[in-house]
């Protein structure tokens, strides 16, 4: 059967030829995990389980040869493989199927020579004129957007270390082949100056140690050996050289030989653009490889840090609540399997053995950590939670959907630069970042999105002929006070403030949800509450709250930013992160800060460009947008034992502080007072 070029039924590839010799529209039975293939990825095929003859057989099976019971039927087997772009697995180990190309393998009864693999991009670069001028112009685009995200194979693997200036080999299956491609790059670098990358590190330690080789284990990260290596050795049909020609750059292969450069647009528009299909993991909805390559860049961003300064590998965490250790481990990065220890000693002994740097929970980070970490030059960094968190609160065992990763502080220490602050004072916004900033913004007002996303409760009845001021709660002991506050204190202090700077105001205050629970201090009683502000009230919806009062005045809440999201006013007394930028009235401003920034500026570096976020369906790294469409919908509702029983334990406390109040208040109560 000829082949030819059939139109895609989604319209975005400009025709894939699929038939491979088939019939049009195939029936294929697919075997094994190959049932798992989303129907985005081939809308075209038939894909059909039971007793009948198909077609062809669809696998996702590694190597040349079929299944026994398809081979001995004569049915051509047509095998599932994961594209050239793609992204990293997810957190769990899951396999990922949202990136595919098709190679035929030939049935066992077929001829020798013509059991040989071809794949889509094969079938494509064998025919002509095909590659119209638009189609060219978009290949060549999108190599220059390949190069500038460094997205392609394996590209979420750990680094090769340094290879600037060396000769990198990546060994193959085939060991005469490596052994003469190492010949090759040891006469042309010398063994100081020549990398092998393995797979199989065990097979070559030997020899490495002999010749003075340095060896990696693969897979690695090839962006660094494409951009800096003086050469590179692979095969022809490896990932690396497929990449190499996209981006221009000549591979020597096996022995002598030198992979021929094809024509790189050309080689684009038959491997990515005509030859993969891809789908958007979180929906199963087709993409296109441009949309697919701008999801892919944010994985890669997110690995690589933000304002420009590469983050570490984490190779320890220390000071991890034991119920949010498997959440940050998922959000650390892809692969990323950090041991977690209590102690300084523990952590740097596992950071050196590890390779790599060490997150730290701030509020429990041991003593000294971070100078003798400095001086055995491991990198600490500093995780919290993020700003959009849960269903319900962190303190109630909730595991969070965001977290910050920073190595210059964190963004509630006001006592020192943080990422964040230098984000916010450095960084271009470019208009598509603002543009995706203000539908963002829109949305979580329209959805009522806040931190902590608590159901509303009863209706509000707030005084329609006097100013509403909302005066949010803090825990007592909470890092941004302690760090942010500006000597102000939380509770009476701050309200007696807030009074004095509104005196005719109708101010209320809302005490904080994790004191409300139970579970951290700071709670205050009504009556003392009651002489500077003119009504308590307890639970319900913040962003219900928020849309009722007219003005927020705040220690270092992130309350105040919740108000900047819906326009509202917001006076600070401390210095919180969202403070010395132009949109609050600071009483305290913070002397480094001082650029004017627009509120979607806040939002593009605060809510997009720091955080990490985590789709909990998939556990694949995403941007916030996802997590807004995971919060709207059911997947977060269940709650597990560990959360029922801890909820179950602040009640019990709450009601043993009541019951204790009415014969003599807690002496931590009583500080907070005084």
């Amino acid at each position: 059967m000829a082949e030819r070029v059939i139109g895609s039924p989604s319209g975005h590839t400009g025709g894939i030829p699929h038939d491979f010799g088939l019939p049009e529209a195939p029936l294929l039975r697919p075997l094994g995990r190959a049932r798992l293939l989303r129907p985005g990825l081939f809308p075209e095929l038939r894909l059909q389980r039971g007793l009948f003859r198909p077609d062809a057989v669809l696998t996702l099976m590694a190597g040349t040869r079929p299944r026994p019971n398809a081979s001995h039927r004569g049915w051509p087997v047509l095998r599932a493989i994961p594209a050239l772009l793609r992204g990293p697995a997810a957190a769990d180990g899951r396999e990922r199927l949202e990136t595919i190309t098709l190679v035929r393998q030939a049935a066992a009864s077929e001829h020798r020579q013509d059991r040989d693999q071809v794949g889509w991009a094969g079938l494509i670069l064998r025919q002509r004129g095909w590659l119209t001028p638009a189609l060219a112009q978009r290949a060549a685009q999108l190599r220059s957007q390949l190069a500038a995200r460094r997205i392609g194979g394996t590209w979420w693997a750990p680094s090769p270390g340094a290879v600037e200036g060396c000769a990198v080999v990546f060994a193959t299956p085939n060991a005469a082949a490596t052994r003469a491609m190492l010949q090759r790059a040891l006469d042309q670098a010398g063994a100081h100056r020549t990398v092998l990358v393995a797979r199989h590190p065990a097979d070559w330690a030997r020899a490495c140690r002999r010749l003075g080789v340095r060896l990696v284990e693969g897979p690695v990260d090839p962006w660094p050996a494409l951009e800096q290596a003086a050469s590179l050795h692979a095969d022809a049909g490896s990932e690396v050289a497929v990449l190499a020609a996209l981006l221009g750059r000549t591979v020597q292969g096996p022995g002598a030989a030198t992979v021929p450069e094809p024509d790189a647009d050309r080689l684009a528009a038959a491997l990515l653009i005509l030859g993969s299909r891809y789908t958007d993991p979180f929906s199963g909805a087709s993409l296109d490889c441009e949309a697919y390559l701008d999801l892919a860049a944010g994985w890669r961003r997110s690995g690589d840090g933000h304002a420009g300064q590469e983050q570490a590998a984490i190779a320890c965490c220390v000071g991890i609540s034991f119920w949010k250790r498997r959440r940050i481990a998922e959000m650390l990065g892809a692969g990323s399997r950090p041991a977690f220890r209590k102690t300084a000693e523990a952590a740097l002994a596992a950071a050196r053995r590890r390779g790599g740097g060490i997150a730290v929970w701030p509020s429990r980070a041991p003593a000294g950590l971070e100078a003798r970490a400095a001086a055995a030059g491991i990198p600490v960094s500093r995780v919290e939670d993020g700003f959009v968190r849960s269903v319900g609160l962190g303190a109630d065992f909730l595991p969070p959907l965001s977290i910050v990763l920073d190595r210059a502080g964190i963004y509630y220490d006001a006592t020192r630069s943080s990422d964040l602050e230098r984000l916010l004072a450095t960084a271009a916004f470019p208009p598509a970042l603002l543009a995706r900033a203000a539908a963002l913004r829109a949305r979580m007002v329209r959805d009522k999105v806040t931190k902590y996303n608590l159901p509303p409760g009863a209706a509000l009845d707030l005084p329609r002929d006097r100013r509403v001021l909302l005066v949010p709660g803090q825990v007592a002991d909470d890092r941004s006070v302690l760090l942010g506050g500006g000597g102000v204190l939380p509770g009476l202090d701050l309200l007696r403030r807030v009074r004095a700077a509104a005196p005719d105001a109708y101010i209320v205050y809302k005490p904080h949800p994790d004191v409300e629970a139970g579970h951290r201090p700071g709670a205050l009683a009504d009556a003392a509450v009651l002489r500077h502000a003119d009504r308590v009230l307890r639970g319900g919806s913040m962003a219900d709250l928020l849309g009722a009062v007219a003005e927020v005045h705040t220690l270092t809440s992130l309350t105040g930013f919740e108000a900047l999201l819906r326009g509202k006013p917001v006076a600070t007394y401390g210095q919180p992160f969202y403070a010395g930028w132009g949109l609050t009235r600071d009483a305290n401003p913070p002397a480094r800060r001082g650029r004017p920034l627009t509120i979607d500026e806040l939002v593009a570096g605060t809510l997009i460009l720091y955080p990490r976020y985590i789709d909990p369906v998939t556990l694949l790294p995403c941007g916030p947008e996802i997590v807004l469409d995971r919060l709207a919908g059911p997947a977060l509702r269940d709650v597990n034992l560990l959360v029922k029983l801890r909820r179950l334990q602040g009640r019990l406390w709450v009601m043993g502080q009541r019951t204790a109040g009415q014969r003599r208040r807690p002496a931590r109560v009583r500080n907070i007072m005084s």
